[in-house]
């Protein structure tokens, strides 16, 4: 009587166990329209950033929206130096 290895038995295992009969397909359903829906501008991102001078990354989250408000004010604030810089003379 030959011996039969007990990787044949696994590997039929694991076959059979793969079969599907095809009415046992199921067709992916839509998302439910109950599912609400987050607007861009309320998405949090987040971001690993370093600060000047610092080797420790922190990760700072903000919304869309937020961000978008924080590189505004920037804008303003380096158009505003640009301006009293200008107006003293000493900028160009």
């Amino acid at each position: 009587m030959s011996m039969v290895k007990p990787s044949c038995f696994l590997l039929l295992a694991l076959l059979s166990a793969n079969v599907v009969r095809a009415d046992e397909i199921v067709a992916p359903q839509p998302p439910a329209a109950s599912v609400e829906t987050v607007p861009v501008e309320d998405k949090v991102i987040c971001t690993t950033e370093r600060q000047t001078g610092s080797n420790l990354p922190h990760r700072v989250c903000m919304t869309a929206s937020q961000r978008a408000a924080m590189r505004d004010n920037a804008h303003q604030v380096m158009s505003s130096a640009r301006r009293k810089t200008s107006a003293i003379g000493g900028g160009g």
